[in-house]
């Protein structure tokens, strides 16, 4: 039988995949391990169907990782759903203070770090 991927690049699964098998099956999260002979590659892809399960997956695919030996600097991985919503409570936060006059010392302070000009008057 021919292998039909010899001349294949090598491709992750995406997480959209792993979200139609969450959805189709009912599940609420999804933790896919494949192994590439060919171009001698592992992947692990996860989903998961709230910002919890999204999370939780993610570490169970860092461990996984971690047991079949990647690097450590490859056991970090943080779901796209954490992410947004950690920039998200960032840029309410940030909206946040912006709004509160009463606390222009923070608001300076992250105007400095940010090097924006908010139309403050500067002395």
């Amino acid at each position: 039988m021919e292998q039909t991927n010899k001349n294949q690049t090598f491709q992750e699964i995406p997480v959209e995949k792993a979200a139609l098998i969450g959805e189709i099956h009912a599940k609420d999260q999804v933790i896919i391990y494949t192994a590439d002979r060919i171009n001698n590659s592992v992947t692990v892809t996860t989903w998961g169907k709230t910002v919890h399960d999204a999370d939780q997956a993610a570490e169970a695919g860092n461990n996984l990782k971690s047991a079949i030996g990647w690097p450590d600097k490859h056991c970090h991985a943080v779901s796209a759903k954490v992410e947004f919503l950690l920039n998200a409570l960032s840029l309410a936060r940030f909206e946040l203070i912006l709004s509160n006059k009463q606390n222009s010392k923070a608001c300076k302070l992250i105007e400095e770090a940010l090097h924006l000009d908010l139309g403050e008057e500067k002395p």
